[in-house]
């Protein structure tokens, strides 16, 4: 997370971290020590939580990557890229951790959504490193 939050300072751009834990004290602290208010936004909700879709679609949010770090079920999985999809920026990436090509419910979910989603392709897959995945969305 802090890597993207200092990476986001320097091209004046803005990361939102979505997790169902509110951030320590700790991660409070860095944020403070490295001046990253303006470059971060932690928020305490669930990543399909009707409230949170509601409020990016009233901002109008569309981001130029997503990196979901999902729970491994296929049901959760398969709706975290069916709501994450729309706001996703045409040519940029959707990343996935812990997609291997087998053993989680990501795979099935990943490969349902490639069947019906044409605009995506997958641009990386790395078994060896989590199932690192990546996808971009062409239009």
């Amino acid at each position: 997370f802090f890597p993207l939050a200092l990476a986001c300072k320097l091209i004046d751009g803005k990361i939102f971290s979505i997790d169902l834990e509110p951030p320590t004290k700790k991660i409070s602290e860095l944020i403070n020590h490295f001046k990253l208010q303006n470059n971060c936004e932690l928020i305490s909700i669930g990543d399909t939580d009707p409230l949170l879709l509601k409020r990016f679609r009233e901002d109008n949010l569309i981001f130029d990557v997503i990196f979901l770090d999902t729970n491994h079920e296929y049901e959760h999985t398969k709706l975290e890229l069916k709501t994450y999809k729309e706001f996703l920026n045409t040519g940029w990436f959707l990343i996935m951790h812990d997609c291997p090509s087998s053993g989680y419910g990501t795979d099935k979910a990943l490969k349902e959504f490639l069947e019906t989603n044409f605009e995506y392709i997958v641009v990386s897959r790395r078994e060896y490193c989590c199932g690192l995945t990546i996808l971009k969305r062409t239009v």
